[in-house]
């Protein structure tokens, strides 16, 4: 819905360091480029919009912002230098299912945004080396600071133990959950079933799965 929490990678798409053009268009020099760029700017700008948007809406009741995007992945080092205080809440998945679905999503949105048939190749190189790269420096990240304050959450947990999971990542952010929070997450899963709007429906070839397995072993 319109008043629904959305990812804040729609305000860094302002600034020129980004994951967008990748997943809209095939444009392999300057997703190469873009690879080799320092993101240290790209998370001072973010820090600058979140200041403003702090002061603009929020300066008499200050609340903390909860950012969510799979291209942060990697630049764990960028964020906390731009935005002290940071913790992360590290999702995992199985990289077959992530890299499948992901695979399909791209291929539909480069096919809207451009006038050639996006390749199921091409998507699925780039998303390989994409989060190839990025788990790389998440893994180097995470053995270089391993007092981080980050935690680790199953996908499948917040599939199967919602409510547990919930509570765990409350307790790691020292924050209460109130009786009104959880009532309002009830009020939320009740009315928004996974696959409400329709399933979606994706698959690899025995040919992917087996990229994929090599590329995230």
């Amino acid at each position: 819905g319109v008043s629904a929490p959305e990812e804040e990678a729609n305000l860094r798409e302002h600034e020129p360091i980004t994951n967008w053009p990748a997943a809209y268009f095939h444009l392999p020099k300057l997703f190469e480029w873009m690879l080799q760029q320092p993101r240290h700017r790209v998370y001072r700008y973010l820090a600058g919009l979140l200041k403003y948007l702090q002061w603009q809406h929020y300066s008499a009741d200050p609340k903390p912002w909860i950012l969510k995007n799979p291209s942060n992945i990697g630049y764990e080092a960028e964020m906390t230098e731009a935005l002290p205080g940071i913790r992360f809440i590290m999702l995992h998945r199985d990289p077959v299912e992530a890299i499948s679905s992901l695979a399909s999503f791209v291929s539909t949105t480069r096919g809207i945004n451009s006038a050639h048939p996006a390749r199921r190749e091409d998507v699925l190189d780039w998303a390989l080396t994409d989060f190839g790269h990025a788990m790389e420096r998440h893994v180097a990240w995470r053995k270089a600071n391993p007092d981080a304050p980050v935690i680790d959450v199953s996908y499948a947990d917040i599939i199967n133990r919602d409510e547990q999971e919930v509570q765990r990542v409350y307790d790691f952010l020292g924050r209460p959950l109130t009786p009104s929070a959880k009532a309002g997450m009830d009020k939320w899963r009740a009315v928004n079933a996974q696959g409400k709007y329709g399933k979606h429906e994706y698959s690899a070839s025995p040919e992917e799965v087996a990229r994929i397995k090599q590329r995230f072993a």
